[in-house]
């Protein structure tokens, strides 16, 4: 019932809470990965690209 959720709401509330950091830092970590991964293509085709203009020119 109603009581019981009352009485933990503290414990529910700081649950939530410990899930929500959790979550933020993987989100974080994952963007930051992504981010990563992004550079590294994009270094690879710039390589890649200065090449090819270095062969055409």
């Amino acid at each position: 019932g109603r009581k019981h959720y009352l009485k933990n709401r503290g414990a529910i509330i700081e649950k939530s809470k410990k899930y929500y950091q959790e979550h933020k830092e993987a989100c974080l970590a994952r963007k930051k990965l992504w981010r990563i991964k992004n550079k590294e293509k994009v270094r690879e085709y710039n390589k890649k690209y200065k090449l090819e203009h270095k062969i055409a020119s």
